[in-house]
């Protein structure tokens, strides 16, 4: 199911079924959200000439005082038996260019790609994962992780 919530601060597409998953010639593309999912559970999930673009962009200072509220979430997940990435390009990415340089404000961004499958076939393929921030100071962290 596909849900966008009424302030537009999250996607999230997720199908999860007992039968195959095929995604061809597509391009499942989420941007400048603070949280963006993407979520395929199936038998066997194929991936064919396709892009998955789960990221999430955040324009404002930051989060004022040890605070949370605009900490950006990007997901790529996939779970099954088998899954088969052939000339796609999957990537997950945090970005908050325009922080401010003030110590009181922070921002914390998490990206990650899991893959929990039995069998795994990558084929002329891209899967990667950035996060970027114009300003770190201590409170501001990002995470980043690909897991296999």
């Amino acid at each position: 199911f596909i849900l966008l919530n009424i302030f537009l601060t999250a996607f999230v597409f997720n199908i999860n079924t007992t039968g195959d998953i095929r995604i061809i010639d597509s391009e499942i593309n989420a941007t400048h959200f603070e949280t963006s999912k993407i979520e395929l559970a199936g038998s066997h999930i194929w991936i064919t000439n396709s892009t998955l673009w789960s990221a999430t962009k955040y324009d404002g200072n930051g989060c004022y005082h040890q605070c949370n509220d605009y900490d950006l979430y990007s997901d790529l997940n996939f779970y099954g038996d088998n899954l088969e990435i052939n000339n796609s390009l999957l990537h997950s990415r945090t970005e908050a260019p325009s922080l401010s340089g003030s110590s009181y404000y922070w921002m914390k961004t998490y990206n990650y790609v899991e893959i929990s499958v039995d069998d795994l076939e990558i084929i002329d393929s891209s899967l990667t994962t950035y996060s970027y921030m114009n300003y770190i100071q201590s409170g501001c962290n990002w995470n980043s992780k690909i897991i296999l």
